[in-house]
């Protein structure tokens, strides 16, 4: 808020809005996706290859299991500096038990037709506070409603 210097208390609370919206709800992981170019990122020729992102091209794998992402900044207006995306990702059941499992490898994959990439496995530490954080997120789920969307 300060940044953006806001102080009207109208704008202050549509800010608080559309951030709160962006809280894990239950069973769910998020993480910031920030695209640069080689050169200046704002450009729009070079955000251009990006224009046709969606969820399923960006995964969170599992072991062979493939969680895709939602994207919760897909409006034009959440795409204002183009190279910025808040992705969801839901881990319950089944995928929540392998990601516990140490042993089976976790990674984030692009399968973006212009960009295919494969992270290295994360690390135990890593793993660790992510499951920390969904056990705080069923925690506080379950103690809040749900959000509208």
């Amino acid at each position: 808020m300060r940044i953006s210097r806001l102080s009207e208390p109208a704008r202050v609370q549509q800010e608080l809005d559309v951030y709160n919206q962006l809280l894990p709800q239950r069973h769910q992981l998020q993480a910031a996706l920030i695209i640069t170019a080689v050169e200046d990122s704002r450009s729009a020729d070079n955000l251009e290859p990006w224009r046709d992102l969606r969820g399923e091209h960006l995964l969170f794998e599992i072991g062979d299991l493939p969680v895709a992402a939602r994207l919760l900044t897909c409006r034009p207006e959440d795409r204002a500096i183009g190279a910025a995306h808040w992705l969801e990702f839901t881990i319950a059941g089944d995928e929540r038990e392998l990601f516990a499992d140490v042993r089976i490898p976790a990674r984030f994959v692009s399968v973006y037709p212009s960009y295919l990439h494969r992270s290295a496995a994360l690390g135990e530490e890593i793993r660790r506070s992510l499951l920390d954080d969904l056990e705080l997120s069923d925690r506080d789920g379950a103690q809040s409603p749900s959000r509208a969307g």
